[in-house]
């Protein structure tokens, strides 16, 4: 077999408007978790959240099976982390948290009420 037999000549698949829309809904519903979480309210209500993103509840809860799980996820985000680090503890955050793994173990505590992963 040469090099040109390898090649795949096929068309690139078209993009799927669902899958469009479905991944601009999530991104929506996270930066406005995100929004929340910044501003000091690390737990919003699956409502509110998705009322800010302009999606319906419904849509919230197709794209996260549980109200931790898109707390955790929004929480992945590293400007969304010290903020929340920043709120909980204070400007001089980073110095009570020296470990990465602290502050990530911390976040969760925040966000779910609960370390265990």
């Amino acid at each position: 077999m040469d090099a040109a037999t390898d090649l795949d000549t096929s068309p690139a698949p078209r993009p799927d408007g669902r899958n469009q829309r479905a991944e601009r809904t999530k991104t929506a519903i996270l930066a406005a978790c995100r929004e929340f979480m910044q501003g000091g309210a690390f737990r919003p209500p699956m409502s509110a959240v998705c009322e800010r993103a302009h999606v319906l509840v419904r849509s919230g809860f197709q794209h996260f099976s549980d109200i931790e799980g898109l707390y955790l996820a929004a929480a992945q985000d590293e400007a969304t982390r010290d903020a929340i680090l920043r709120h909980a503890l204070g400007d001089d955050w980073r110095h009570a948290l020296r470990r990465h793994d602290r502050a990530e173990q911390l976040v969760r505590v925040i966000v779910t009420s609960r370390a265990e992963t």
